[in-house]
């Protein structure tokens, strides 16, 4: 697969790529994205290695234990813009429902601040970027 993220450019075999812009994966499983933001404006890659059936189950296992973050076998990039390139059709799923794309590239742009959400009030502030600045021009 050939990745490229913004202008970085990535290629290897992976088993699977997963984007995120959240903290949970897989139902609340897994903490993927420990450092996300819902509104910085960029979306995290998480690329996971691998060839054989040991690798699949040791990725997951990184991945529930959240050892995924250190691990020499997945590689986090951080995008604005993301093409994926693939020798082979390429399976998509998005929010967990497979979508009918048989292709061997994808694009990914982000639109910063395009899509307005209600957020419920006992959402943790510290999931949103204004806390963050808050906090910095406070001190």
């Amino acid at each position: 697969m050939k990745v490229t993220a913004d202008r970085l450019h990535i290629s290897g075999h992976y088993l699977l790529a997963v984007m995120s812009n959240i903290h949970l994966y897989a139902g609340g499983l897994s903490e993927i994205s420990p450092s996300a933001l819902l509104d910085d404006g960029a979306i995290d890659l998480w690329l996971f290695e691998g060839d054989t059936m040991a690798d699949i189950i040791g990725r997951v296992v990184d991945l529930v234990s959240g050892k995924h973050v250190d691990s020499d076998k997945v590689r986090w990039v951080s995008f604005r813009e993301l093409m994926l390139e693939s020798d082979q059709p390429l399976y998509v799923h998005v929010d967990a429902e497979p979508m009918p794309y048989q292709e061997c590239c994808i694009d990914i742009k982000v639109i910063p601040k395009h899509l307005r959400l209600l957020v419920p009030r006992e959402t943790p502030r510290e999931l949103f970027v204004r806390h963050h600045d808050h906090k910095v021009k406070s001190m």
